[in-house]
């Protein structure tokens, strides 16, 4: 595994269902850019990065960093392995981007590019 790859190897992209905690309303959670939004949402697909060592770790911190932004799972579709991903070319560059910035940074849990709210 080239050096490259290797960096990447503690870090899962991870596809979510999330909704927001009880107490609190989905719209409330997202930001649409400055405008409103007349549709209410109730739930919505997040992709994750997720720095960890272990798949096990990851499984901890999903739901710790979703709570932190007042979301909670409903449903893990797919954990991959960053590293995996970039081997084969499946992951766009603007994702590369967004995790060299988790590598560099003290977190361990980002939401990559956008929600998908429905």
């Amino acid at each position: 595994m080239t050096k490259k790859k290797s960096k990447y190897k503690e870090i899962w992209y991870v596809n979510v269902h999330i909704k927001a905690k009880k107490g609190y309303e989905f719209n409330d959670l997202i930001d649409f850019e400055g405008e409103e939004s007349s549709i209410v949402y109730k739930a919505a697909w997040a992709n994750l990065l997720i720095r960890a060592i272990s798949l096990h770790e990851v499984l901890e911190l999903i739901p710790q960093g979703l709570a932190e932004k007042n979301f909670e799972v409903i449903f893990i579709d797919k954990i991959e392995n960053m590293s995996t991903l970039i081997e084969f070319d499946e992951i766009e560059d603007f994702v590369i981007k967004e995790v060299d910035w988790l590598i560099q940074s003290p977190y361990k849990f980002m939401i990559s590019d956008k929600i998908f709210p429905y």
